[in-house]
């Protein structure tokens, strides 16, 4: 088993393999190992599986993920798989040396912002909207500076298009804002109007 079914190119793997035959000795923990490759590293690398406790008979391990050949780690890219790869000796029903996988996708893209729009200005309240080309979830980063702005405004959930509200503003203001979007992988994307940031003035 793999923790997730999709990781971004820099993170960790965490794999389990459940198998009695491997607890050959309850008093002690023990380790088993397992291939990872993927579509990037062909040839892969092997992860070493400690016994999670004396007498449980699973087995877990972390692999690091690197989209720039880190040492130690699995080379990915955008859109490549990953498949980890345990030689289950016996499987219960006759089976030797079996080969039991899982897989998992890689995605590396930051989500795509567009159609920014500043509606419903008010003395003390305005809308922002957007849609990006992927679910993911909005952070509006606003101030009375482009450079350093001050406050943020966090959207529940994960979508595609996006209307985000920012209150207790002052009235009769000046405010520049960027918008950011972070898809389920952690996979970031910003637009700030090319480093200008977008703006607009409360009523007054």
């Amino acid at each position: 088993f793999l923790d997730a079914s999709r990781y971004a190119c820099e993170g960790t793997v965490v794999i389990r393999v459940s198998d009695t035959d491997l607890n050959t000795d309850p008093g002690t923990a023990q380790t088993v190992e397992v291939a990872i490759v993927s579509s990037s590293q062909p040839a892969g690398v092997p992860g070493l599986l400690t016994e999670s406790g004396p007498n449980t008979a699973l087995f877990v391990g972390e692999i690091a993920l690197s989209g720039a050949s880190a040492p130690g780690s699995l080379l990915v890219a955008d859109s490549d798989t990953i498949t980890a790869t345990y030689t289950d000796a016996d499987d219960g029903a006759g089976g030797t040396n079996i080969s039991v996988t899982a897989d998992a996708a890689i995605d590396c893209a930051s989500p795509g912002i567009t159609n920014v729009s500043i509606i419903n200005v008010q003395t003390k309240q305005m809308t922002v909207t957007f849609d990006t080309n992927e679910p993911a979830s909005g952070v509006i980063r606003y101030g009375l500076t482009c450079d350093t702005p001050t406050f943020e405004t966090v959207e529940a959930g994960l979508k595609t298009s996006h209307s985000i509200t920012l209150s207790g503003l002052s009235p009769d203001t000046f405010y520049f804002l960027s918008v950011e979007a972070k898809d389920d992988v952690g996979n970031k994307g910003t637009d700030n109007n090319n480093g200008a940031c977008y703006g607009f003035a409360t009523l007054g």
